[in-house]
């Protein structure tokens, strides 16, 4: 049939992006959940601080899940690029709470 269009052969790559947005995910919302737990209003003081705080790492992660899904040598320029801006994200921020995790504890 002429209008069926298969998965690309990049397919497998998808786990990349997934891998690394739930790593980014998992270590921001650690830190941030940490910092507003004794707030007042915390579920809105989260959300403030989360959503812009993820959204380079989201953006970065559906640009590289669009390269894998689309395929071809151009796109997947795309998705190496997308990829080591999430994962340079993911290092930065992850480091970033590593270090601020004991002073937001003890605060």
């Amino acid at each position: 049939f002429l209008g069926m269009v298969g998965a690309a052969e990049t397919w497998p790559l998808m786990f990349a992006p997934l891998l690394v947005g739930t790593i980014g995910i998992a270590g921001i919302g650690t830190l941030l959940s940490t910092i507003t737990i004794n707030t007042r209003g915390k579920d809105v003081m989260l959300a403030v601080l989360f959503i812009p705080l993820m959204f380079p790492l989201l953006w970065a992660c559906v640009s590289a899940t669009t390269g894998v899904l689309v395929g071809g040598e151009e796109v997947m320029e795309t998705f190496t690029t997308s990829m080591a801006l999430a994962g340079g994200y993911d290092v930065i921020m992850i480091l970033v709470s590593w270090v601020l995790y004991d002073f937001v504890v003890s605060a």
